[in-house]
């Protein structure tokens, strides 16, 4: 499983009581930002212990406290999807170490909405 190294995950809780399975978590990031276009997030591989199928996500919702844009940016598949990072100017961050308003942010949260296998 390819996982990123750049960004970690924990406290992850899932609620699959609805028409639909959320899974949610928090993330924290380190090491260096892409050149473009934002690091890969492969969601089976961070979730992989909490959904055996995951289908595509229906919607992904990233929130943050330190002031940067974060964002994820759908591949053709669960596995190649991205989290886009951009300035409070909305100009995505350049080929440099994440800056300590990112790597030093808590609240960093991430729900992803599936549709149920």
């Amino acid at each position: 499983m390819a996982i990123n190294a750049n960004i970690a995950i924990s406290n992850i809780q899932v609620d699959g009581t609805g028409q639909k399975e959320y899974l949610y978590a928090t993330l924290t990031f380190s090491g260096t930002y892409p050149a473009s276009g934002g690091d890969t997030f492969d969601i089976p591989a961070y979730f992989f212990n909490y959904k055996a199928a995951p289908k595509l996500p229906v919607t992904v919702f990233i929130t943050s406290s330190g002031g940067y844009g974060i964002g994820y940016v759908p591949g053709t598949t669960p596995s190649n999807g991205k989290i886009k990072v951009t300035t409070a100017s909305n100009t995505e961050l350049g080929n440099i170490a994440y800056p300590g308003g990112i790597t030093g942010d808590t609240g960093i949260f991430i729900e992803v909405c599936t549709k149920k296998a």
